[in-house]
């Protein structure tokens, strides 16, 4: 792949892994190519007839796209810099001779061409390959067919395989015959082009549909081959066809691609096809299974027929796995009505519904606060608690929220809980929000922007002054001034316009005449170094304590004098300033950098990291207000500002990696 940012080219080694790939770097300690020189700019790479490695270099200054450019600096003067350049590098082996001719591949007859697709290379069999289906020379036919029957490799009877498709020369005998090649890439191809013969031929189905259960008859299983049956049997309704999916989401669980694949094909039998999967035995209460379990059942509950889903009930299931399945049937009936009203509402044609779906809700609490349970089935019970009563499901999920228990599982409860309708939610999550750490407030901000109920009360914190209007953020902030109730749309525009403190809105109508004076960056430099380098790094100077700014450029210089003056406006949620108070009396003030059950993280200023036990904690307490002090205007003049504004806009530019052979005269 081609890295013209980086000024090289990094390859990759390949492996099969499931229905996909992975992929290791080949060479520990390097890349493929790479160069000292600034303006190697590779963007395109191909293999030639001869076998070399052709890179094309753009060979440019800057490599950006104008949409990513802010205005100013689209008329730098070293933008253009290279546009008369560029190199194709031609890369090939230690052994390599330069071939004596070059390739006629328009002048051969069809014949010759068929027999080109035997070649090792891949641009004689895809030039090869192309001119065929151009030509549509069906005396060749017999000649491809042989080559698909008996070719010497795999790439020669697939290619062979697809001209006779171009050539409308496919026959039913053919395709079945390759779906027992002994090659698995030849019967995945060979399972492609079958498709449009599974409806109408018997024997093309049965022997598609077997591929899919090759591991029911003990032989080697190739789980690219089993994905790509998965997806070319969507749709048929074969009874045969609900077995096969059954078995290859069975055998392919740990796979999400093949997962997928089986739920592309099940729109209409996934009752069916998951009733058989629950039924083969594997229930190990992995987190795939669940996985699988709960994305099968989302699709029944979606449908909404109560014979499904009632079917499913009955199944003698326990512990996680029968959490998982109603958790799917309810997230998949979600938009539309309730697991529980739903229940009720069928329990004239089945009133054992209603006695099933609250035995579940009763399992699902108990799994939820038994902390010996794993994980996975932890999360699976949160989410299903989601769609039980306030009464049953509060108390487990806000002990969760509110104990020591790992952060994901307590954003798993409180996504589960922001599901409730009861009215008791919201001043539940508004109760909490001072003691909660940043991925959890802005959880809660998100749960309570839910509905105008629970949003009222969080501008009632705004208002009072316990939640800072800078912390929800621009895009919140936006979601609320343009909320469709108008009372509190109103009311939202009056608090959000006032969080900036009157100093603040002061010292931005002061400082606009900054936008008019011209920034010398290099003097920017120094003035970075003394005011913000404690907390920010661009290049070598400063450390990262606050977000980065290193793609600030892309905005504008009068963006750029709101984030300065006024650092609380619209300060991201990951950065807000938290006080932490120890038992020992010691307090702290910095950014929470990483939490875990058992500890916290703090960012100080001048890059000091210090990690409590939550046990050392007193008191932990969001300050809403952004690490960044106000004020920076008292000791930065406005000729200093303008000049950190170029500094910070310009910081990639000050040390030109231009040669001086082709600055001359530009």
């Amino acid at each position: 792949t081609c890295e013209p940012t980086g000024n090289l080219v990094h390859r990759e080694t390949i492996v099969p892994k499931g229905a996909s790939f992975v992929g290791t770097p080949a060479y520990p300690d390097r890349d493929f190519l790479a160069s000292r020189d600034t303006w190697f700019r590779p963007v395109n790479i191909c293999d030639g007839f001869d076998g070399a490695l052709y890179v094309v270099d753009m060979y440019r200054a800057v490599i950006e796209h104008p949409q990513f450019m802010p205005d100013e600096l689209k008329e730098r003067p070293d933008l253009w810099l290279g546009n008369d350049r560029g190199r194709i590098y031609r890369i090939v082996p230690a052994d390599w001779q330069r071939p004596t001719a070059k390739p006629q591949l328009a002048q051969l007859a069809s014949l010759e061409l068929v027999k080109l697709l035997e070649r090792p290379s891949c641009w004689w069999r895809e030039t090869a390959s192309r001119l065929l289906n151009e030509r549509q020379d069906t005396s060749v036919v017999p000649a491809l067919v042989e080559l698909a029957r008996s070719g010497a490799t795999p790439q020669a009877r697939v290619g062979a395989l697809w001209v006779l498709r171009g050539m409308d020369a496919l026959d039913a005998a053919l395709v079945n015959a390759k779906l027992l090649d002994p090659h698995p890439r030849v019967r995945e191809q060979a399972v492609v082009l079958s498709e449009p013969l599974l409806d109408a031929d018997d024997a093309v189905r049965k022997r598609v549909s077997g591929l899919g259960m090759t591991e029911a008859a003990g032989e080697q299983p190739d789980e690219r081959l089993r994905f790509q049956v998965a997806l070319s049997l969507g749709g048929n309704n074969d009874p045969l066809t609900d077995e096969v999916l059954a078995r290859i989401a069975v055998n392919g669980v740990d796979d999400v691609w093949t997962r997928r694949a089986v739920l592309t094909a099940t729109p209409d039998h996934a009752a069916r096809v998951l009733e058989k999967a629950l039924r083969m035995g594997r229930r190990n209460r992995s987190e795939n299974q669940l996985a699988l379990v709960e994305e099968l059942s989302h699709i029944v509950g979606a449908r909404r027929n109560a014979d499904e889903i009632a079917a499913l009930l009955k199944l003698p299931l326990e512990g996680s796995i029968g959490v998982a399945l109603v958790n799917g049937l309810a997230g998949g009936m979600r938009n539309t009505v309730r697991l529980s009203m739903f229940a009720e509402t069928a329990s004239k044609q089945h009133p054992e519904l209603a006695d099933y779906v609250k035995s579940w809700f009763e399992q699902a609490a108990a799994i939820a606060a038994n902390a010996e349970q794993d994980f996975a089935a932890r999360c699976e019970a949160c989410d299903l608690l989601g769609q039980a009563s306030y009464d049953m499901a509060a108390p487990v999920l806000l002990a969760i929220i509110d104990g020591d228990q790992s952060n994901d599982l307590r954003r798993r409860a409180l996504a589960a809980f922001a599901t409730e309708r009861d009215e008791r939610v919201g001043r539940a999550l508004v109760e909490r929000l001072a003691a909660q750490t940043p991925a959890m407030r802005s959880a809660i901000f998100d749960a309570l922007l839910m509905n105008p109920e629970r949003l009222t009360l969080l501008l009632d914190e705004i208002e009072a002054g316990r939640v800072r209007a800078g912390e929800l953020g621009t895009l919140r902030a936006n979601r609320i001034v343009e909320y469709r109730n108008s009372a509190i749309q109103q009311r939202a525009k009056k608090l959000l316009a006032s969080a900036i403190p009157a100093d603040r809105a002061k010292a931005l109508a002061d400082y606009q005449e900054v936008l008019t004076l011209k920034g010398d960056p290099r003097r920017g430099k120094e003035v970075f170094r003394k005011n913000c380098s404690t907390c920010h790094k661009l290049g070598d100077v400063g450390v990262d304590v606050g977000p980065s700014i290193a793609f600030v450029p892309k905005k504008t210089p009068e963006q750029m004098l709101v984030d300065i003056l006024q650092p609380s406006k619209a300060i991201d949620n990951n950065y807000t300033s938290y006080s932490v108070v120890t038992t020992d009396g010691n307090a702290y003030t910095g950014i929470i950098a990483a939490e875990t059950a058992s500890s916290v993280t703090l960012k100080l200023p001048e890059g000091k990291v210090l990690s409590l036990l939550r046990t050392e904690i007193e008191e932990l307490r969001s300050n809403g207000i952004s690490l960044m002090p106000e004020g920076l205007e008292r000791n930065v003049s406005k000729q200093d500002m303008a000049d950190v504004i170029s500094f910070v806009k310009n910081w990639r530019y000050l040390d030109s990696g231009v040669p001086a052979s082709t600055v001359t005269g530009k």
